[in-house]
């Protein structure tokens, strides 16, 4: 079934949106050469604090995971699948950084991430974002009322 939202319930839908996207943008500036991966992860505690939001990834436990996750944010270096843990890492010229995230404000989620790469990119990685963000585009352009 299909739940439709009044016009509303979707501005409210945005407002978890466009703060998503904004922290997004926020740590991908951040992101360069020498940061400490822990660096991103305060700096979206700090904000995701600040603007009264709550992380829907603090405290999950799947049953297949090692307890309570106790990040805002999954952050994938290079080649790691997708929901790495935050740790004490320094980002190195090259690095090609997925930051995802989902946070909720007053009752409504938005989940999103972000791929970028700190300092010199390997063209291969501009590649891989350039075809997400094609892809991306796409789907969003697909999306038309009644659809499915």
């Amino acid at each position: 079934m299909i739940e439709l939202k009044s016009p509303a319930e979707v501005e409210q839908m945005a407002v978890t949106g466009r703060f998503v996207g904004e922290l997004l943008a926020e740590l991908g500036a951040a992101t360069a050469v020498g940061v400490n991966l822990m660096d991103l992860e305060h700096l979206a505690r700090r904000r995701i604090k600040e603007r009264g939001a709550e992380s829907c990834y603090w405290d999950y436990a799947p049953s297949f995971g090692r307890g309570p996750f106790r990040h805002v944010l999954c952050l994938s270096v290079n080649d790691a699948v997708l929901h790495g843990l935050p740790h004490d890492y320094v980002l190195r010229d090259g690095d090609l950084l997925s930051i995802d995230m989902a946070v909720t404000i007053d009752g409504w989620a938005a989940d999103s991430a972000l791929s970028v790469v700190a300092g010199t990119p390997d063209p291969a990685d501009l590649k891989l974002i350039e075809a997400t963000e094609v892809a991306l585009a796409a789907g969003v352009a697909a999306a038309r009322p009644g659809g499915h």
